[in-house]
This record gives structure tokens, C-alpha cells and sequence, in this order.
């Protein structure tokens, strides 16, 4: 007899696995930058402060 997973219950494995791995970087607020590492050559800054519920920025042209 073969056995299948049923697709639903893949895909809720799968989100609570995200969830669990992004739930650190969501709920856990500020980031020192002087605890990241950066290579020789390399700075960091904050570019913009109190932005609600942004995940990246980039300034372009």
C-alpha cells in the first residue's frame, strides 16, 4: 500500500517552519549596528529611522 502526505498538511509544516525561522527577525525590534560584521572596506549607516514595517531599502538613481 503506498502512502501519501496530503498536500495541506505539507504546506502547513512548511509555513509553521517560516514562521518559526522569521519570527526572531520580526519581533525582534532594533539591531545594533555595531554588532554586524562587515568586510574590510565596508560601512553600514542607518538611512532611515522609525520606518513601520519596512523589510529593506535601497538607494538607487
Amino acid at each position: 500500500m503506498r502512502r501519501s502526505t496530503h498536500p495541506v498538511v505539507v504546506a502547513v509544516v512548511i509555513w509553521t517552519c517560516l514562521g518559526a525561522v522569521c519570527a526572531p527577525t520580526v519581533i525582534g525590534g532594533r539591531t545594533d549596528l555595531e554588532d554586524i560584521q562587515l568586510p574590510d572596506g565596508f560601512r553600514i549607516t542607518v538611512f532611515a529611522d522609525e520606518v513601520e514595517n519596512a523589510r529593506a531599502m535601497c538607494l538607487g538613481d
